[in-house]
């Protein structure tokens, strides 16, 4: 939204079932719960000059992430949420140029323990055989399409890192809110487990930045991309620059899984909101969602998964060749949930 709105030729339609802490220039708010059909007349008002549609909504597992990732009914869910979204975009819309749709790198079984994978993994590779709602968002935008003068664009990032709140895929917010309640109570910065896996990140910025150019690039049209910073980091040194943000020494020795060490400290986050005065809520559940288990799956606390890299080459052929240091991101991102008072 903030990366589209900097360009005065956008105007943006944010929509979301509740609105965003602020809205940039030349930005509208919508508000949206796309597990219920949008009112016709809704749709109608608000659609008609749309050209661009860029949907990152996802509905997770309510009762556990990873669960709800093999979950046939949540998939189909994900599925009405686009439909509710692009068939009133599709009759009102008259202008419409261009789909941006989002997947990840369960698109390749990254999330399958014992999978074999290729390396790296590249977008040319046969749909992977499992169940996902990505096939289902897939080919409906294809059928949907036919007929029709507007194209699409499918990135695949790995896990990303941006300024979410409550959402349960947002692992750095989870890590910052473990090293404060280790700093809160002068407890060590242990990391968790034994393992200390090598993987891919993406700064949500650099999403934006691709998502305008897929926006109006002849090469984006009707192609898939793998999107991420551009470097390989390894977990337990990312854990070192969490640890020296916050004052912290990075050692090992630390909880088999972080969401169980954290489940019985719902008080004491309360606490440290109140006593700094934070912005985010007390509520551990409300405030990171399902990121702590998400957390637990990267640091290779619950499973040992497959080595899953991507390849970018495809993209930067495409023309989009911006890059990120992963640990600036990281030390950038936590500085920024300071500076929202997120974090103390």
């Amino acid at each position: 939204m903030r990366r589209f709105a900097r360009d005065s030729d956008w105007e943006v339609l944010a929509a979301s079932r509740h609105p965003p802490p602020q809205l940039p220039p030349r930005t509208t708010h919508l508000a949206l719960d796309l597990s219920q059909p949008i009112d016709e007349k809704t749709a109608a008002n608000a659609f008609a000059d749309v050209t661009h549609l860029v949907y990152a909504a996802v509905a997770e597992g309510a009762t556990g992430l990873i669960a709800g990732w093999h979950d046939e009914e949540r998939m189909q869910l994900n599925l009405r949420m686009l439909r509710h979204v692009l068939d009133p975009l599709c009759r009102h819309a008259h202008g419409l140029r261009h789909v941006s749709l989002m997947q990840g790198t369960k698109a390749y079984g990254a999330h399958l323990p014992g999978a074999k994978l290729s390396v790296p993994l590249r977008e040319s590779l046969p749909r992977h055989p499992h169940a996902n709602f990505y096939w289902l968002h897939q080919d409906y935008l294809s059928e949907r399409q036919a007929g029709t003068e507007w194209s699409w664009t499918i990135f695949r990032p790995p896990m990303i890192v941006g300024e979410a709140m409550g959402s349960s895929t947002n692992v750095l917010l989870a890590l910052g809110i473990y090293a404060a309640l280790q700093r809160e109570t002068h407890a060590p910065f242990a990391y968790p487990g034994a393992r200390s896996p090598l993987a891919q990140a993406l700064d949500a910025n650099l999403l934006g930045d691709a998502l305008v150019w897929a926006a109006e690039a002849p090469a984006a049209r009707n192609e898939i991309f793998n999107l991420e910073n551009g470097e390989i980091f390894a977990w337990r040194d990312l854990w070192t620059v969490i640890g020296r943000e916050f004052g912290l020494t990075a050692m090992d020795g630390g909880p088999a899984t972080l969401s169980e060490a954290v489940k019985k400290r719902g008080d004491e986050w309360g606490a440290i909101v109140k006593k700094y005065g934070l912005t985010s809520s007390p509520d551990l559940t409300h405030f990171a969602g399902g990121s702590f288990e998400l957390a637990d799956l990267c640091l290779g606390a619950l499973v040992e998964l497959p080595p899953s890299f991507i390849s970018t080459i495809k993209l930067r052929r495409a023309g989009f060749t911006s890059y990120v240091d992963t640990e600036e991101m990281v030390v950038s991102w936590l500085r920024r949930y300071r500076e929202m008072r997120w974090l103390p």
